[in-house]
């Protein structure tokens, strides 16, 4: 089984038993979803309020059997018929709470 990262971000899968690190690396053109922003007001007469309407999903790759994507939840949520992308699940942090792995992907 193949699993391609197509996300903008480096992800680390760290296991603990036994103590394993697999880094998928970031995409250089990674699958993500169109969006267009506008300013529609503001909050307290001075904080910009936006509306961002989301569009088509961009560099989608074919299906191919044994592979397995790396996408975004917002992605994987725009394409419920793809049964070959995953997300990263168990996020894992380091002592200063910043994110720096998950645990496998569901």
């Amino acid at each position: 089984m193949t699993i391609i990262n197509l996300t903008p971000h480096e992800v680390q899968v760290v296991l603990t038993n036994p103590l394993v690190k697999v880094i998928y690396a970031k995409s250089n053109l990674p699958v993500r979803i169109e969006t267009i922003t506008e300013e529609i007001g503001t909050i307290k007469g001075f904080i910009p309020l936006f509306y961002t309407e989301l569009g088509q999903v961009v560099n989608l790759p074919m299906e191919c059997e044994d592979t397995l994507y790396i996408v975004s939840r917002m992605v994987k949520n725009a394409c419920p018929n793809r049964k070959d992308f995953i997300i990263p699940s168990g996020l894992v942090r380091d002592e200063n709470g910043v994110i720096i792995g998950c645990k496998g992907f569901e």
